[in-house]
């Protein structure tokens, strides 16, 4: 990560949808944090689910729904990346965003989901009973009428502000999965 903007999360998506398929324009990411170490930490760190993400040379389209990690900065956020690499990093639109909320602990579920047009943000202490937490509409605005990616696959993505203040290895996921909806 670097202090931005620009910001330059590290993220990953499937390749290949499932066997036979194809992504479908519904899907949904359900990923369980980790998280070791919170102590010392003064910046932002995020887990990340992505969706209907496209990755090319040069080319970076998706939904992010992001957690933040780090205790006393609790906010979830739900945001558009609109495209070519160079204008991506600094190229985003904030779709909806939550301040005040309780934050993540070791071993929550977090979700990100869309359906339609519509994203929500979730969490769950077993995933399996879900609390959503935050909502947004990616068809809320002239802004959004820009780029609106109906296709794309899901994948999941981390941004640490700061790698010496609180290690990338004190944080993330310990299993996640996708699917079509």
């Amino acid at each position: 990560g670097t202090i931005g903007p620009p910001y330059n999360d590290s993220v990953a998506v499937f390749a290949q949808p499932p066997a036979g398929k194809a992504w479908s324009a519904n899907q949904e990411v359900i990923a369980r944090v980790f998280i070791t170490d919170r102590t010392g930490w003064a910046s932002f760190k995020e887990v990340e689910c992505l969706l209907r993400a496209t990755i090319a040379p040069g080319l970076l389209y998706l939904y992010e729904v992001l957690f933040s990690v780090v205790a006393g900065t609790t906010y979830i956020q739900i945001m558009r990346w609109n495209g070519p690499v160079g204008q991506s990093l600094g190229d985003f639109e904030e779709i909806a965003v939550k301040s005040d909320w309780t934050g993540l602990s070791d071993g929550t579920y977090v979700r990100g989901r869309i359906i339609g047009t519509t994203i929500d943000a979730s969490t769950s202490a077993d995933g399996v009973n879900w609390t959503v937490l935050l909502t947004g509409n990616i068809i809320s605005g002239a802004a959004d009428g820009l780029y609106y990616p109906a296709a794309g696959a899901p994948g999941i993505g981390f941004w640490n502000r700061d790698p010496l203040n609180g290690a990338n290895e004190t944080f993330g996921f310990d299993a996640w999965a996708a699917r079509n909806l």
